[in-house]
């Protein structure tokens, strides 16, 4: 498990609480085969498999994150899944 530090914080659509970390978990094969089936595109299967991975946010809440910081858990995620498309 990592704990990736937001560039730039935001508040939970849902709680109106302050989120500032991700806590990010390692990708499984059953995260891969579920990104690649549900996602239709490449940038949404990565979306798909980023969502998964972060342990203390809601999908709802994923889509709120920044898009720089977005990248960066895309990275991380698909840094430990080789061959994954990036989000582009």
């Amino acid at each position: 498990m990592e704990t990736i530090k937001l560039k730039y914080p935001f508040k939970s659509p849902s709680t109106g609480a302050e989120i500032n970390t991700v806590e990010l978990r390692r990708p499984t094969m059953k995260d891969l085969k579920e990104a690649r089936r549900t996602g239709t595109s490449d940038t949404e299967a990565a979306m798909i498999l980023m969502q998964r991975c972060c342990t203390n946010l809601s999908p709802e809440e994923c889509d709120a994150i920044d898009l720089a910081d977005a990248y960066v858990i895309l990275g991380k995620v698909n840094a430990e899944s080789p061959g994954f498309p990036q989000a582009s």
